[in-house]
């Protein structure tokens, strides 16, 4: 996953807040520490009844990351016209971790000594799971949003 686009998803939440809803992107899907710090407080913020920006995300994490780190996102450029090529971008990435992920989570069941049985399914579940967000995405993506 590129950090470059996860500033441009971040500068495009900084720019128009509703894409903030379009996408249920996590910041533990995020590679980069402080994008998973900012993501987090543009949440916190909207979810208080305010609008995440520049100044109200700096003063959120003035204590945990260095405001030019959160300046640096603003100057990327991702603005409302822009934000559905960011965000296909991250999906995409984000999709991929987790399927790579994957072998490393069947290996340690087969550790701990689990049915292989119990493994498939869960194995099932979880890329029904990866598939069904995915899908979930692109139907929510392909409705127009530029406000």
């Amino acid at each position: 996953m590129s950090i470059e686009t996860e500033k441009a998803y971040l500068s495009a939440i900084l720019h128009n807040e509703e894409i903030l809803y379009k996408v249920n992107i996590s910041p533990d899907d995020l590679i980069d520490v402080n994008h998973r710090l900012i993501l987090q407080a543009c949440k916190n913020i909207s979810g208080a009844g305010n609008t995440p920006d520049l100044v109200s995300v700096a003063n959120e994490l003035k204590q945990s990351v260095n405001p030019a780190v959160i300046a640096d996102i603003t100057s990327i450029g991702a603005t409302q016209v822009n934000w559905k090529f960011y965000t296909d971008k991250l999906v995409a990435d984000i999709m991929h971790r987790r399927i790579e992920r994957l072998p490393a989570e069947i290996n340690e069941m087969l550790r701990a000594g689990e049915n292989v049985k119990d493994i498939l399914s869960k194995t099932g579940d979880y890329l029904d799971k990866v598939s069904i967000s995915f899908n979930q995405y692109k139907i929510e993506k392909a409705s127009e949003f530029i406000p």
